[in-house]
C-alpha cells in the first residue's frame, strides 16, 4: 500500500500523534529520519558527515513544514554520493 514516499508516513505519524505547533511539525522528519536510523541500529553510520555515505533527498521546499504541507516534490535523490534521480520542478501556470 502505497508509494514508498516517507512524507506520507510522516504526515500520518503528524495527524496520530495530534502534533499541532510549528516546532513540533517542524521537527517531525525525525519520525522518519533519525528515529529510523537509531531504531535500525546504525549508529554513527547515519548522518551527513565526511566519511559517511552520502544518501540523502532534496525537497523542493524551503523547510520541512512547508515539505509537509505542500507534499514537496523530491528534486533530488543522492545514494552514495551518486544522483540516482533527479525531478524538473513542477513550474503551475495561472490563466486568469
Amino acid at each position: 500500500m502505497g508509494n514508498g514516499n516517507m512524507l506520507d508516513a510522516t504526515m500520518m505519524g503528524v495527524y496520530i500523534a495530534h502534533l499541532m505547533g510549528y516546532s513540533q511539525i517542524q521537527n517531525a522528519f525525525n519520525f522518519v529520519t533519525y528515529n529510523g536510523a537509531k531504531t535500525l541500529h546504525l549508529g554513527d553510520q547515519y548522518r551527513l558527515k565526511v566519511g559517511n555515505p552520502a544518501n540523502f533527498i532534496i525537497l523542493q521546499a524551503p523547510d520541512f513544514y512547508q515539505a509537509l504541507n505542500q507534499h514537496a516534490e523530491v528534486l533530488y535523490n543522492v545514494r552514495h554520493g551518486k544522483v540516482l534521480v533527479k525531478t524538473v520542478p513542477v513550474e503551475p501556470e495561472l490563466f486568469f
